[in-house]
């Protein structure tokens, strides 16, 4: 009797797990059409979420949205784009609704100027260098139908960590992996994720639903209320192998908008780090970021006068104080604004649409 009930369940478990094989299967992405990563790209992800960290701004609610093709705040047909945002998370601005991101303002006061519906989608992807936004051209954009958005805004800097060697630069941003070096648990977990199948997605509900509350943190939220400036004595060096690949990058940015009829317009970036302030640079700790924030924002700068392409100095030029960014580096919706403005008035006179 017992071995007869053990085979009923074994035969029972092992059809339930072949069932279960078949529809993520056909429920993921190696049935699908789409060969997008859309776990990376975060296809179709929708959350809510309130938090207290954004200065007078008590039980701000973030409502984050991004589309079936990975983009935010898309609302035209992929080939009616007018302007798309590339950056790191200083673009992507996960903590800031979708109505009050620098790309949506941006997006509004172009739309107010031109008396007529602009379209600015926001391509932005949290910890992306160049290096990122070069995958995006050859993994993401390449397998959409008619994308050549008419001018690509590449908001960049804060993620070139220049001093690092050419082989730790390389593999700054966040689908790098190396496969082969995971344990096979490790492998079957990666499995389920880049499949995107059923398995992966009520994990995904599971998570919202029940954790993600509770996990909901920021990667650079610094005590900036506590934060003590003083004159930094190490100096972060350019490593010079690095300097030229991240040149390098820049060119095949160039290239590739170019290629597919779209206009680069490239834009650097700062952060509160450090500041100039009654002749001397000050920095939250030892080390002067304000100088190579600034010598990035100078290669890119020089990059573009070689070219002979229209960019704005946004570390020289940009504005923001204290409570215009929630951790020092992101901004709050109060910067988010000021950066459209910037953006708007260097580029009202320019931009043809």
């Amino acid at each position: 009797m017992f071995i007869k009930s053990s085979k009923i369940i074994f035969f029972n478990l092992l059809f339930f797990l072949i069932l279960l094989t078949i529809v993520e299967i056909f429920s993921g992405n190696l049935n699908s059409k789409n060969k997008l990563d859309c776990v990376y790209l975060l296809c179709e992800r929708q959350f809510k979420l309130e938090t207290q960290f954004h200065y007078n701004l008590p039980n701000y609610v973030i409502d984050y949205q991004r589309d079936e093709f990975g983009f935010r705040d898309r609302e035209g047909k992929l080939s009616e784009i007018d302007i798309l945002t590339i950056g790191g998370s200083t673009t992507d601005e996960r903590f800031i609704t979708d109505a009050e991101t620098w790309s949506k303002k941006l997006e509004s006061s172009f739309s107010i100027f031109l008396d007529k519906k602009i379209d600015v989608v926001n391509a932005g992807i949290d910890g992306q260098s160049t290096n990122g936004h070069i995958w995006n051209f050859n993994n993401w954009f390449n397998q959409l139908d008619n994308f050549h958005p008419k001018y690509i805004i590449f908001y960049i800097g804060l993620n070139e960590i220049l001093y690092q060697p050419p082989e730790n630069y390389k593999r700054i941003y966040d689908n790098h992996y190396d496969f082969s070096k995971l344990n096979y648990l490790s492998k079957f977990k990666f499995i389920l994720k880049k499949n995107n199948g059923i398995l992966f997605k009520s994990y995904l509900i599971f998570y919202r639903k029940f954790i993600l509350r509770d996990k909901f943190n920021t990667s650079h939220l610094i005590d900036r209320k506590n934060s003590i400036y003083i004159q930094p004595n190490k100096k972060l060096i350019i490593n010079e192998q690095t300097r030229k690949i991240f040149i390098n990058n820049l060119d095949i940015l160039y290239k590739k908008s170019i290629k597919i009829n779209s206009t680069p317009i490239f834009i650097t970036q700062k952060t509160l780090r450090g500041k100039y302030e009654k002749d001397k640079i000050l920095s939250i700790d030892n080390h002067d970021y304000f100088t190579f924030e600034k010598n990035i924002s100078d290669i890119v700068m020089n990059f573009c006068n070689q070219k002979k392409i229209k960019c704005l100095d946004g570390n020289k030029n940009f504005d923001f104080n204290y409570h215009d960014t929630y951790d020092l580096f992101h901004l709050s919706p109060s910067g988010s604004e000021k950066l459209s403005r910037f953006i708007y008035d260097g580029l009202k006179d320019y931009i043809k649409l």
